[in-house]
């Protein structure tokens, strides 16, 4: 029985997403090659996230689509998944500022829990 989802996200800059996942304190695997998940299920030619608490590391294939078996990890860890993705967005929008424009900018959460980006020009 597989207990595989592929996030409903892709991922269009794999380097930033393993370094972000890294800078979280995960470890990272960036030598592309087989991912083994739950089961006899794996991902071919894919790099791997081992996220803290989980069983089975998230494979990123090379279209970008994220694997992810959630099945045996500890309680309250899928939260960390979010977490990379939305640190992983983030950083996809900064990356596409015009800089030489904006003096600041910032995230703010809204009372809906999403995130608001807020840019400052001169």
């Amino acid at each position: 029985m597989s207990h595989t989802t592929v996030h409903k996200e892709k991922v269009s800059d794999t380097n930033l997403f393993l370094d972000i996942a890294e800078q979280m304190g995960y470890k990272v695997v960036r030598d592309k090659g087989k991912v083994n998940l739950y089961g006899s299920n794996s991902v071919e030619d894919a790099v791997s996230v081992h996220i803290e608490g989980w069983g089975i590391p998230l494979a990123i294939d090379k279209n970008g689509n994220v694997h992810y078996d959630h099945f045996g990890s500890q309680y309250g860890t899928m939260e960390k998944l979010h977490s990379l993705m939305t640190n992983y967005n983030e950083q996809v929008v900064v990356k596409n500022i015009p800089m030489d424009t904006v003096t600041g900018y910032y995230f703010e959460t809204q009372e809906d829990g999403t995130r608001q980006l807020v840019m400052e020009y001169a």
